[in-house]
């Protein structure tokens, strides 16, 4: 929000303070099960928002307090303007670029973020429309889900073998933010050149390799789409003698 300079230095210390409130207003806490209700109106913060858009938006912040094994539901509903929600680390919210956001998970106009917390800290939530010119009032809420599945013994592949899975929601471990995830492992020699395809015509699909497992996972090497459309890919030298996820 910009100032208007004028002649009248009442007028001006008048701008000052009206722009105040959303450096200096507290930010209001959510707690799971407790909605709460809420107004995007003019005077509240008003600036860019990161993600798809470049241009300024109103918006209203909540913090959160959260750990590792908590899985959030954050919902955002409104009868006013299409909704969009965002969630920054608390202290990191100067860039605008959200850890993660969503749109209309929830079914057109409401929005729904599902995240689980990569440590225990706090969060800040960024409510705001998809259009710059949203305003109105909205509803928002904080839900923890139950636990999510406990990651499975990985399934070895071999060379030249060929595994069918399914990703099934309830069944599947998920990462930080609800992608769900299958496990398998090989082993490879040092120097040893693998390739790794992974193919499905339901989602498209991404491809990780490396050594270790659940949040210890050390990435090595990752593809989405190889050179067969939305499929994905990886050739992989192995740096050492051992098993790889």
């Amino acid at each position: 929000m910009s100032s208007i300079r004028t002649r009248l230095a009442c007028a001006s210390a008048l701008a000052l303070v009206m722009a105040a409130p959303s450096v200096a207003q507290e930010t209001p806490w959510l707690t799971p099960d407790q909605p709460v209700s809420g107004m995007l109106e003019e005077g509240d913060a008003y600036g860019p928002v990161g993600s798809w858009s470049e241009e300024d938006h109103l918006y209203d912040d909540y913090l959160i307090r959260a750990g590792p094994t908590q899985r959030l539901d954050i919902s955002v509903t409104s009868d006013d303007f299409d909704s969009y929600v965002s969630i920054y680390r608390e202290g990191e919210q100067a860039d605008p670029t959200p850890l993660a956001s969503d749109d209309d998970s929830d079914g057109y106009p409401h929005a729904l973020l599902r995240f689980t917390p990569d440590t225990a800290g706090t969060w800040r939530v960024r409510v705001r429309g998809f259009s710059p010119q949203a305003a109105g009032a909205y509803q928002v809420s904080l839900t923890e889900r139950a636990a999510a599945p406990v990651e499975p013994t990985p399934t070895r592949l071999t060379p030249r073998g060929e595994v069918q899975g399914a990703l099934t929601r309830g069944e599947d471990p998920e990462l930080a933010y609800d992608e769900l995830y299958d496990v398998y492992v090989f082993r490879a020699r040092a120097g040893e050149r693998v390739q790794v395809r992974l193919n499905s015509d339901a989602f498209d699909p991404m491809l990780y390799v490396g050594r270790g497992s659940g949040r210890a996972f050390e990435e090595l090497a990752s593809n989405d789409d190889g050179d067969d459309g939305l499929n994905s890919r990886i050739l992989f030298t192995a740096p050492e003698t051992g098993d790889y996820v």
